[in-house]
């Protein structure tokens, strides 16, 4: 049996019930909780519920995806002011959930929400691992290359690529 990675989603919209939308101070737990499932619990890492600086600049937005009152579904992007862009950071959809459009619906929502902040691109650090560069490319994210080479980033001991995509006005 394979198991579905966090931007193995299918194109269409997010299930039933499903609401995406932004995520307030009330949801940050659940949010912090979900990102500690979904992306540090197999680095070895223990759980920490202290937010960090990105998590209370008020600045920042956080996107969820909610079935009902529970969150399955989080992103975190914050503004990078000098290129009038956001940087997409910590997106995870919960495991039992992936593959049913919930990231595509989040990164959709997030995408809305940074062009009404007056945003023109968002940014991000894809892990490279072939289903999370396919899903962001089919979402119309590029690579970032410099002399041709794409430009890969170590975090936490693991590589990944820089990609932006550019917003459109309408």
């Amino acid at each position: 049996m394979t198991r579905k990675t966090a931007h193995e989603d299918s194109p269409e919209a997010a299930p039933e019930g499903m609401a995406v939308r932004e995520v307030g101070q009330a949801d940050l737990d659940a949010a912090r909780r979900l990102r500690f499932e979904g992306l540090d619990r197999d680095l070895g890492r223990q759980f920490d519920p202290t937010p960090d600086a990105q998590d209370e600049d008020p600045k920042t937005i956080h996107i969820g995806a909610f079935d009902g009152d529970t969150l399955v579904g989080t992103a975190r992007l914050y503004p990078i002011e000098d290129v009038q862009g956001y940087f997409a950071q910590l997106v995870v959809v919960d495991e039992a959930r992936r593959g049913q459009g919930i990231g595509t619906q989040m990164m959709r929502a997030a995408e809305a929400v940074v062009q009404q902040r007056g945003g023109k691109r968002i940014y991000l650090d894809a892990i490279d691992r072939e289903e999370v560069i396919r899903f962001y490319e089919r979402m119309g994210y590029q690579h970032v290359s410099y002399n041709q080479n794409k430009m890969v980033v170590i975090l936490n001991g693991r590589p990944h690529l820089k990609m932006v995509k550019e917003l459109s006005d309408g």
